[in-house]
């Protein structure tokens, strides 16, 4: 959406509509739609008297060149798309929340690097129901955009086979993605698992839970590798009953917890699928006056900005978002650029970031 200058010139008229189109500019100027473009792109073959007679109208008339207009001899739109997807089976659309402090991390990597760059980020919301797919055909055959950068949740590969049919520049930028020919940024969600249960592992704890997301189906699944790898490789036995299962729902973590620790057997520390569920999870040990670490230990996978300032502070695995969202934008741009040669496929690398839900705050 064209902006309106927070300044406009004193000598504007106060009835004076601003977003006049190049037809009218033309009109007020006495000259050709062809002149004015001159002008608009600088060109050397105007007279003087005439450049500065259209340049006046149009500083008075705060005329904002279209910038597809502007941008068709170099075939760049000067934008890149953001494509945020669910494709989730068996949930209502309504039930999804993806403008999350995740999402809006890695956005906040992505404008910063477009802004760098002088691009502009067009964002399409597309939450999966019938005719989705279609959608993304338009947007990639709209030529509103130089390239996409999917982010999203659920299951990748139908919208990804599409945007492959569509031949058009496009980066995943929050998974690890099994085709050699596509580009990607994203952590290894199975390492990130099998790290979050090693510290809960060597501070003490045997019996573990697990709040999964199986609505979520890959990520959790790399989850639950992980979660089962470390068991193994400590001799923990695997019990099924220890891995609950919770949902994008909110709320959904709570009723997990409360199943949890209904048990006769409490298990004495959970690992949860993200962020939010481990702090719904907090949040029931307080109102059941469950001791967090002492009753029960919790770790989460993210580190969402909330996960620092929760009561008690979370424990939780770090992927660094912003960076994922800023390196998808620098590949794109590459992409769109021309200057990759061969896919640009990053591993992100995962810290335990350790705080009160899993250590004592005398220790």
């Amino acid at each position: 959406m064209e902006s309106i200058p927070e300044s406009i010139p004193q000598n504007l008229e106060r009835n004076l509509v601003i977003n006049m189109n190049i037809n009218d500019i033309a009109k007020k100027a006495a000259v050709s739609r062809t002149t004015i473009s001159r002008v608009l792109n600088n060109k050397s073959d105007v007279d003087e008297k005439t450049r500065e007679k259209v340049l006046k109208i149009i500083e008075e008339s705060g005329y904002v060149a279209n910038s597809a207009a502007r941008n068709l001899r170099s075939k760049s739109t000067q934008k890149i798309g953001l494509l945020l997807y669910a494709y989730v089976s068996g949930v209502h659309v309504s039930e999804l929340h993806i403008a999350s402090e995740y999402y809006f991390e890695i956005i906040r990597g992505i404008t910063y690097e477009a802004e760098k760059a002088s691009y502009n980020i067009i964002l399409y919301s597309s939450l999966y129901s019938e005719g989705t797919l279609d959608n993304l055909d338009k947007i990639c055959k709209s030529g509103e955009v130089d390239g996409l950068i999917l982010v999203g949740t659920g299951k990748m590969k139908p919208v990804i086979e599409r945007l492959k049919q569509n031949t058009i520049p496009f980066v995943v930028a929050n998974r690890l993605i099994s085709d050699p020919d596509v580009n990607y940024i994203g952590p290894n969600d199975e390492e990130g698992a099998y790290l979050a249960m090693k510290h809960l592992i060597d501070i003490g704890h045997k019996r573990i839970a697990y709040i999964s997301r199986p609505s979520d189906e890959e990520t959790n699944n790399y989850r639950l590798n992980g979660y089962k790898r470390a068991l193994k490789e400590a001799n923990i036995p695997y019990d099924d009953s220890l891995v609950v299962a919770a949902s994008y729902e909110w709320g959904s973590g709570e009723k997990a917890m409360r199943s949890l620790l209904s048990y006769e057997n409490r298990p004495s520390a959970v690992f949860a699928f993200n962020d939010l569920i481990a702090m719904e999870a907090v949040r029931v040990c307080g109102t059941m006056v469950v001791r967090i670490p002492d009753d029960v230990a919790i770790i989460g996978f993210d580190d969402i900005h909330s996960a620092a300032v929760s009561q008690p502070s979370l424990s939780t695995i770090r992927q660094p978002l912003f960076e994922i969202g800023a390196k998808a934008m620098e590949i794109t741009l590459s992409l769109v650029k021309n200057e990759l040669i061969t896919p640009q496929q990053v591993i992100v690398p995962l810290t335990v970031i350790k705080r009160e839900s899993t250590i004592r705050k005398n220790k």
